[in-house]
């Protein structure tokens, strides 16, 4: 198995849930990234946290800059 650059594939996958156009969608598209990608598991556990502290709701904005934070990465 090759290498994944992380943080490529990072800047990738959170330009997309971005792009996607339910809370839903990018509830199942973070389920599917926790199950590939072991690197995300930080990441994607601090969008599963803004999620279930919004009472149900998903702040995808917050959750990308949390997440660019986390990555090291200036936005």
């Amino acid at each position: 198995m090759h290498k994944l650059n992380y943080k490529a594939v990072a800047i990738d996958a959170l330009n997309a849930l971005i792009a996607l156009s339910s809370a839903r969608k990018r509830i199942i598209a973070l389920e599917s990234l926790m199950r590939r990608y072991v690197g995300f598991k930080l990441i994607v556990f601090h969008f599963f946290q803004l999620y279930v502290s919004k009472k149900r709701r998903i702040y995808i904005e917050q959750g990308v800059d949390a997440a660019y934070d986390l990555m090291g990465i200036n936005s």
